[in-house]
């Protein structure tokens, strides 16, 4: 496969009231949650990868958390492009790289 492009959907923001609780349909705390506080601390850059090719399954579930994310300005929709050409990859880096 060369190249994959995938185009996500919109997503409304949650509402919550000022003490913090969930309205609007927004979901209530659970174990698939994590507090703001928590997710500020253990989050880290990755700066260092390997070379092992990534699944289809993995990047749409990627996609998937990243179209859930805030977004700055609520801009959407939300774009994806996935190149696996070796020689592709290369010229993006030139091009990024350029001055």
């Amino acid at each position: 496969m060369g190249v994959i492009v995938a185009e996500v959907g919109t997503v409304a923001p949650l509402s919550a009231t000022a003490a913090g609780g969930p309205v609007n349909g927004a979901p209530k705390a659970s174990e698939e949650t994590m507090e703001l506080g928590e997710a500020a601390l253990t989050s880290m850059t990755t700066r260092y990868f390997t070379k092992d090719p990534v699944s289809d399954e993995t990047l749409e579930q990627a996609f998937d958390y990243a179209r859930h994310a805030p977004q700055g300005g609520n801009r959407q929709p939300v774009r994806f492009i996935v190149v696996r050409d070796d020689e592709k990859k290369r010229q993006l880096q030139e091009w990024y790289l350029e001055p």
